[in-house]
């Protein structure tokens, strides 16, 4: 997105903000005053009594089905052990006619009956059948969690109960402590990472850094640590750097220029390889097991490896895609043309027939799934909103309506979001369930806000007031 120009022509600056098709990474619940007591370690007599801790029971199993959640690398891992240890999650293929049980402490997880409400409340969905239960420690009920500002107390959590343990069970858990007394935090309070950000068009995070680009005729790619700090440039004088992804060893950007590029280099810097060239004007790009896909301007959807080799059409004849994912064995996008007649659609990662899972859409100022949903914002000035529609196709309904210009969508359990607004100062983080409710508010008074990134603890955004010099990243931490 470029906000930039001219000063005091808020309504043409509105209408890039409502029209850019801008690539957004992908996102745990927002702290309120300090991480909440969880009733010291809680006892782990039989997880939630399904057969003691990791040593009775199922463990280990791996579900049909495949790794989601964000950032857009999950997906590269196979089983459901090592899914989990990343803080993805495990989606169950639809139509899946595998059993499983639900397990995990901190919430009731035993109650969950099927794979994605388990998976959205934090539990672990096991195949089979739980093996002989122990009946488990009562969790530490934890103490109340600190509601704002500095001085904000959480009390100490209670004891946990010793669990009698499960088939091949260890004998009960030791009890839980009680946990210590939290001492508050900053809740609500963004921190700035860099500043001075001439243009940037999108942002993506890994484990250590946050990654953007610069999209000028001698633009940029950059990062700078999650922690802040002097920022790093990976590349210069590079043609329109547009959409950007990482993965665990490479960042990927697209030039959006109309003899294209899809360029990789390392994270930690080094020469650059084009994995495509002659592309028409790309654009958003997402990496998952191991390709890189991304989106033409000029209508189509396209992959190749990130190893290199020949690029692949996924998809022809589209109207301006962009905000391209990956979930599952689906990517999907946003057809943008410059009317309010968007669509919503997917295909297969090997390609095949597009299907329109919802048409007629504002505006979609940024995209997400977890495949089982997609979610996106409409950006309309008017009557913004976050939408959803099930990936199976059914119609699209409306998850929060009322929302100020929203913008670049992204996941972790659960949604957030930008709402850029009409004013300075005006703008807002955003934070909502998949199954939708009242939107929370994570921060206020942000100047025309845009590109979200998450990850396991903090949500990022980009401030691009209109009378400064150039845009900051931000954080905000717990998200």
């Amino acid at each position: 997105m470029k906000f930039r120009s001219t000063p005091g022509l808020v309504i043409a600056v509105l209408v890039l903000v409502t029209t850019a098709c801008s690539s957004t990474s992908k996102g745990n619940s927002v702290g309120s005053g300090g991480q909440s007591s969880s009733g010291g370690a809680l006892s782990t007599g039989g997880v939630t009594g399904y057969g003691g801790a990791a040593s009775g029971g199922t463990s280990g199993s791996t579900p049909g089905g495949y790794c989601a959640g964000s950032p857009e690398s999950c997906a590269m891992f196979e089983n459901q052990s090592a899914c989990a240890k990343v803080g993805c999650y495990w989606e169950l293929l639809a139509g899946s006619t595998v059993t499983g049980f639900c397990s995990g402490t901190g919430t009731p997880c035993s109650g969950f009956a099927t794979n994605y409400d388990c998976t959205f409340a934090g539990c672990t969905w096991w195949t089979g059948t739980p093996p002989d239960a122990g009946t488990g420690g009562s969790a530490g009920t934890g103490g109340a969690v600190g509601k704002g500002g500095a001085t904000a107390s959480g009390s100490g959590g209670g004891m946990g109960g010793s669990g009698s343990g499960g088939k091949n069970a260890n004998a009960g858990g030791s009890s839980g402590s009680g946990g210590t007394t939290n001492t508050g935090g900053t809740a609500g309070a963004p921190t700035t990472l860099a500043t001075g950000l001439a243009s940037p068009a999108s942002i993506a995070v890994d484990a250590t850094s946050v990654y953007w680009t610069y999209d000028t005729t001698d633009g940029k790619v950059m990062k700078v640590s999650i922690n802040g700090g002097t920022p790093t440039t990976l590349a210069t004088g590079v043609n329109h750097p547009h959409g950007i992804a990482v993965d665990d060893t490479s960042v990927y950007w697209t030039t959006a220029a109309t003899a294209g590029t899809v360029t990789k280099m390392p994270v930690s810097g080094g020469a650059t390889s084009n994995l495509a060239t002659g592309q028409d004007t790309p654009t958003d790009i997402a990496v998952a097991l191991g390709y890189a896909y991304w989106t033409n301007k000029s209508g189509t959807v396209m992959r190749v490896s990130t190893g290199g080799g020949a690029a692949t059409t996924l998809a022809d004849k589209q109207d301006s895609p962009c905000n391209i994912v990956i979930a599952g064995a689906n990517a999907y996008w946003t057809n943008s043309p410059a009317t309010s007649s968007a669509t919503v659609m997917k295909v297969s990662i090997d390609g095949g027939t597009p299907t329109t899972l919802a048409s007629g859409q504002k505006v979609p100022g940024g995209l997400t799934s977890d495949g089982t949903y997609a979610y996106w914002t409409a950006a309309d000035i008017a009557t913004g909103a976050v939408m959803r529609v099930l990936a199976s196709g059914a119609s699209p309904m409306t998850l929060a309506s009322d929302q100020s210009v929203p913008r670049g969508i992204v996941m972790y359990g659960s949604l957030y979001w930008v709402n850029a607004s009409t004013a300075a100062g005006l703008g807002s983080v955003m934070k909502m369930s998949t199954s939708g409710g009242t939107p929370t508010v994570l921060a206020s008074g942000q100047d025309y806000p845009d590109h979200t990134a998450v990850d396991a603890t903090s949500v990022y955004w980009v401030n691009c007031p209109i009378s400064a010099t150039g845009c900051s990243l931000m954080k905000l931490t717990p998200r």
